[in-house]
């Protein structure tokens, strides 16, 4: 979870509020408002103030929010990209591994014991 994501918890635990309950209140699906808290999405245009509205926040928890939100768009697509497979052709598999064609004409490698 994010640092977003722990405020936002805070607020809701601050309430007794479930995460269903503030999406709806935010105008967010739940799953939305998951992938926000878990950095998996931006928070959507207008987000600062709808959380300060429905929260009664003050202007320091304001602030803070704001603050979380920038951090987290300026963090948001920086995650290291997986690497990609390098192909191995069939006659290069290493030991153990066993090439074949799939029924797409794609080669495909499984483990042999």
């Amino acid at each position: 979870m994010t640092e977003l994501g722990e405020f936002l918890w805070q607020l809701r635990r601050g309430r007794d509020e479930l995460l269903y309950d503030m999406a709806n209140n935010l105008g967010m699906s739940p799953s939305e408002l998951s992938a926000v808290e878990n950095g998996r999405r931006l928070p959507p245009e207008g987000f600062i103030e709808a959380v300060s509205s429905c929260h009664w926040l003050d202007s320091n928890d304001k602030e803070h929010l704001a603050a979380l939100v920038a951090s987290a768009e300026a963090c948001f697509g920086q995650a290291k990209e997986p690497e990609t497979t390098k192909f191995v052709p069939p006659w290069d598999v290493p030991e153990g591994l066993a090439a074949y064609e799939d029924d797409y004409g794609n080669i495909q490698y499984r483990i042999t014991r």
